[in-house]
């Protein structure tokens, strides 16, 4: 799947976490809630549901348990976005994606990092993700950042 490249989000810029590449990488604020969904949206591999939407991400960024980081252009184009959440010990990486034009570059890279580090400064020893078993791109990507498959447990769910 390709962006077209006149796409345009409406990120707001604020004080920088990083700087990569001429790329600002921050997190999150409400303002970028609507972009972000957006943004995810265009990304069948990143299992972004059809009910996640502004208001989610707007809850999900003013909450204690959530934290959602983006990569912004020279221009403050969204073309990265990571979300994750804490629930009670462990941590959990719920969507990634970057722009097809971005990639190779370490945004992903980026991105991760500033989740686990939003992870250990509360406190979080252990972080999970799901991946979808055919996306062997996601596998590798997830492999070199530290993470492995879960040996014994089986992923279940129910849509609500």
């Amino acid at each position: 799947m390709t962006l077209s490249s006149n796409l345009q989000f409406s990120a707001v810029l604020s004080p920088e976490t990083a700087s990569l590449n001429g790329l600002t990488i921050r997190q999150a604020q409400v303002e970028d809630a609507e972009s972000v969904a957006q943004f995810l949206r265009f990304f069948q591999e990143v299992s972004f549901c059809e009910w996640q939407d502004r208001q989610q991400l707007e809850s999900l960024i003013l909450s204690q348990q959530g934290c959602c980081y983006i990569a912004l252009d020279p221009h403050g184009r969204l073309v990265g976005a990571a979300i994750g959440g804490i629930m009670g010990t462990r941590g959990t990486v719920n969507h990634l994606a970057i722009s097809p034009r971005y990639r190779q570059m370490k945004i992903g890279t980026t991105l991760t990092q500033s989740l686990l580090q939003h992870f250990r400064e509360r406190g979080v020893k252990r972080v999970f993700l799901f991946i979808d078993d055919r996306n062997q791109l996601a596998l590798n990507f997830w492999h070199r950042q530290g993470f492995a498959p879960t040996q014994g447990e089986t992923t279940c769910e129910i849509d609500l």
